[in-house]
């Protein structure tokens, strides 16, 4: 059986209170019972947490990987004081699209949602406010989002991973106003379909997935399919 692993942010998140079928969903029928499919993504991902989430899938050897990237203003660190070892790096990231275990010691948050929707405590949410406005740089986090981006790229690239990129979130010009011809090197492995270009600003917390025109997801899965039919 051949591997596909979704790697991403929000946009990749099932949620069971929506009556919507997320593409990934319609995908994953579409593709049954010939490949697995094993969903990495979180709500509030950020590149560096989605950059964890292509690492792993490498390492599981992944026929196929859908890598959705984020935006800049998120960021990623410690939740408490509990401290694991010998568990994966990635399974130690609170997902709240599942059960928490309880041993989560991470937790990923966005700039513009620093509110009950976070899955930070309130003296944490106060702190990372303070860093946003005292040392936060949007230029200096774009720089270092591009890097990540470009490992993430050359990571999957250099393993022989057949795969697809959406740039996402990272200077989406209908979010940020400014257009930049990023990572033009692997523009034969880009997405024709950008999902955060799918849906209006500000976004709402739910569903996580954001996308909420039904029709809308079945082209999507349908164009996925169709490049990993012709992925060989």
């Amino acid at each position: 059986m051949k591997k596909l692993f979704i790697c991403g942010d929000s946009f990749a998140v099932a949620d069971a209170e929506s009556s919507v079928v997320p593409w990934f969903e319609i995908l994953g029928k579409k593709i049954s019972p010939t490949w697995s499919v094993t969903n990495n993504s979180i709500v509030c991902a950020s590149n560096l947490h989605i950059r964890l989430q292509i690492q792993s899938a490498i390492d599981q050897k992944a026929d196929f990987v859908i890598f959705l990237s984020t935006s800049s203003t998120r960021g990623e660190g410690r939740l408490d004081d509990l401290k694991i070892t010998g568990k994966n790096l990635l399974n130690r990231f609170v997902n709240i699209g599942k059960k928490t275990t309880g041993e989560e010691e991470f937790g990923c948050y966005s700039y513009n949602s620093l509110d009950e929707t976070c899955v930070f405590d309130a003296e944490k949410i106060n702190a990372i406010r303070q860093f946003r406005h005292k040392i936060f740089d949007l230029e200096l986090s774009t720089l270092n989002n591009q890097f990540i981006i470009e490992s993430s790229l050359y990571a999957l690239k250099s393993s022989n991973i057949a795969f697809i990129f959406d740039q996402g979130g990272f200077e989406n010009p209908k979010f940020s106003g400014f257009k930049k011809d990023y990572f033009k090197e692997f523009d034969t492995f880009r997405s024709q379909i950008n999902l955060w270009s799918l849906v209006g600003y500000p976004m709402g917390h739910r569903p996580y997935f954001h996308i909420i025109d039904q029709s809308t997801h079945a082209l999507i899965a349908e164009y996925y399919f169709t490049k990993i039919q012709n992925c060989g």
